[in-house]
């Protein structure tokens, strides 16, 4: 093996311990140093001037830790070289871990590939039946045409996403693969390397083209897992809201289909419901037209009755002025009735004086009997000469006798009188009572007669405003029927 083949060689597992840092992560800086320590002090063996050996012996152990077997320092070897074959064994540790890693990474790439795809065929099977759903609302009757455009513009800006978000996992399925088939063929031109290092020039190329590949896939994979995780959290979210207003959508569409099948039947009993009020305005007609008849009777009778209200009112005015008359015509009975009475009342003073002259002529009728009795003593004792005295005695008795009998009957006729005359003063009196009452009720009847007239210019009044509204009514009448 010439000098620069070596070198190629070192350069090699170099570039080959960095890749594997790089697969180890940051987190295991320590360990990438290790293996690129490792790689560097191979490189010093490949290029320095060990013996032969020595030199198979470190070969063999690199390729057994290019194939992940242990290596182990032989016995009595220096000290430099134990280090080495140390350095080696952590080598092949750091290999199977990195190989491990990467089939975690396979694996987990294609379980997160799997979980993407089925999310992706639920994603269409919820497209699906949105678009059915969709269709089914567009061919609902009474669709609200707004939601329906803003349903699907939603439904275009989630199928773009969608179309999207396919395209990025299919790119990170590649990138995936890509960095597989880089591992496997990183590991067999490493292996290549180990057992023809005369094509070393052209292996460290592909390689380091490889690395390349990885790192570009690496990134290309990681910017799709993001853009992946964003797009779930989005679509979801986008599919959410659609799925809220496809609900609400349908329930509204339910609710205009409900409100629709009322209105039908609405439609249907006002249909009805006209028929029934055609009939009815046929027989409304009919009744308006006897009802224009009776409101003509009602306004000949209303105006009767204000004409025969205008007599009432005209006739109690009549009879409250008679009544007024009447009334200062019992006043003056009522001073008439005083009169007499006072003038009875003198009478009977005037019969009582005479009563007094009576019993005067009454006692000289006595005294005169006694002289005349007196007289006829006289004659008796003068005998013969006494007989003309004896006659004028007898007729002075009889005139006195007459007299006294006169006065008997004129005392009578004065009891008479005076007892006439008070009948007289109280029927007077009763006639001034019934006087007195019959002027209160003239007064009441006035009264009376006042709120008749009243009375009867407020019917004047009403029958005048009945008679207005039976013509307005008798109008309106026609014009409803008219109408009808």
């Amino acid at each position: 093996m010439t000098l620069s083949q070596r070198q190629l060689l070192g350069l090699l597992l170099v570039v080959i311990a960095a890749v594997i840092g790089v697969l180890v992560g940051k987190d295991n800086a320590m360990t990438a140093a290790v293996i690129a320590g490792a790689g560097g002090v191979a490189a010093l063996l490949f290029s320095g001037a060990a013996g032969g050996p020595k030199l198979d012996g470190i070969r063999n152990a690199i390729r057994r830790a290019g194939m992940g077997k242990s290596v182990s320092a032989p016995e009595g070897a220096p000290d430099a070289v134990a280090a080495l074959y140390e350095e080696l064994g952590t080598l092949v540790e750091t290999i199977s871990d990195a190989k491990d890693r990467v089939k975690e990474l396979e694996s987990g790439t294609d379980e997160k590939t799997r979980d993407l795809q089925k999310q992706i065929e639920r994603q269409n099977r919820a497209l699906t039946e949105r678009d059915a759903e969709i269709e089914s609302l567009r061919k609902a009757p009474a669709a609200n045409p707004e939601e329906l455009e803003e349903l699907q513009a939603e439904l275009a800006v989630l199928q773009d996403e969608h179309a999207s978000w396919s395209r990025r996992v299919q790119e990170a399925q590649t990138a995936a693969q890509a960095l597989a088939e880089a591992v496997n063929m990183l590991s067999a031109g490493v292996g290549h390397q180990l057992d023809s290092s005369e094509q070393a020039g052209a292996h460290i190329k592909e390689v380091t083209s490889n690395l390349r590949e990885i790192a570009q896939h690496v990134e290309v994979l990681a910017g799709s897992a993001e853009e992946s995780s964003s797009s779930i959290l989005e679509m979801t979210a986008t599919n959410d809201e659609v799925a809220e207003n496809i609900g609400e959508l349908g329930a509204s569409v339910r609710e205009t289909v409900a409100s629709i099948e009322e209105m039908a039947y609405s439609i249907k009993e006002v249909a009805k419901n006209v028929d029934a009020l055609s009939l009815t305005a046929e027989e409304t007609s009919s009744s308006m037209n006897e009802m224009d008849v009776s409101i003509d009777q009602v306004q000949s009778n209303a105006n009767e009755t204000a004409r025969l209200s205008e007599e009432v009112a005209q006739d109690a005015e009549r009879g409250a002025e008679s009544i007024l008359k009447t009334i200062g015509e019992i006043y003056r009975i009522k001073e008439s009735s005083q009169e007499a009475v006072a003038v009875i009342s003198n009478l009977g003073s005037r019969i009582d004086a005479i009563g007094q002259i009576l019993n005067v002529i009454d006692e000289v009728a006595e005294q005169t009997n006694l002289l005349a009795l007196n007289a006829a003593i006289i004659a008796a004792q003068a005998g013969e000469h006494g007989k003309g005295f004896a006659v004028v005695a007898d007729e002075i008795k009889d005139l006195a006798e007459r007299a006294g009998a006169s006065t008997k009957e004129i005392a009578d006729l004065i009891k008479t009188i005076q007892a006439e005359s008070k009948n007289a003063i109280q029927a007077v009196e009763r006639g001034a009572q019934n006087v007195d009452r019959g002027v209160e009720v003239s007064n009441e009847a006035e009264r009376a007669l006042k709120k008749i007239l009243e009375s009867s210019q407020k019917s004047t009044n009403m029958v005048r405003a009945i008679a207005r509204a039976t013509v307005e009514q008798a109008k309106g009448s026609k014009q409803v029927t008219d109408a009808i």
